[in-house]
């Protein structure tokens, strides 16, 4: 596994993409940058109103990543594990934090994005196939998020 930074565009534009895969839509949901001493010793970290379905996501600065860590810091995991504890909240909130838990959301985490970035491997693998004239066209856009709803305008 390697590190994965994003800027704050991109990062919003995947923030919406997991909304709807995770079907948070109908939560209000903010996501900024913050330094690594004010999330410390985490990497992110979630504040949510439950009744307001109001969340605000802070994610260290990739600057402030340390890289002799032993873990990536994958910027778009470390989202999904974080929107995650929003289906996690109402099963846990008497409990406060937990290792089982945190283990649980990880574990899933990762396990979404490993699948959903195969899915996109595989649909450019049969876009090659099938395009194969247009291929030098999908390469600068690689890893780039197309915003769909701008698309039909």
């Amino acid at each position: 596994m390697q590190n994965n930074f994003m800027d704050i565009e991109m990062l919003e534009d995947r923030l919406r993409y997991w909304q709807a895969q995770l079907r948070l839509q109908d939560w209000q949901i903010e996501m900024k940058f913050d330094r690594g001493f004010n999330l410390a010793p985490n990497v992110a970290d979630i504040s949510l109103l439950e009744e307001s379905r109001v969340a605000r996501i802070r994610m260290m600065e990739a600057n402030d990543f340390d890289p002799s860590s032993i873990a990536p810091y994958d910027m778009e995991q470390t989202m999904v594990h974080e929107l995650l504890h929003i289906h996690f909240f109402p099963l846990t909130r008497t409990l406060g934090k937990s290792i089982p838990e945190e283990q649980a959301i990880e574990a899933i985490s990762w396990a979404l994005i490993a699948l959903d970035r195969k899915a996109d491997e595989i649909e450019n693998h049969y876009m090659k196939r099938l395009y194969p004239e247009a291929c030098y066209l999908l390469e600068p856009y690689k890893g780039v998020v197309v915003n769909e709803s701008a698309a039909d305008d």
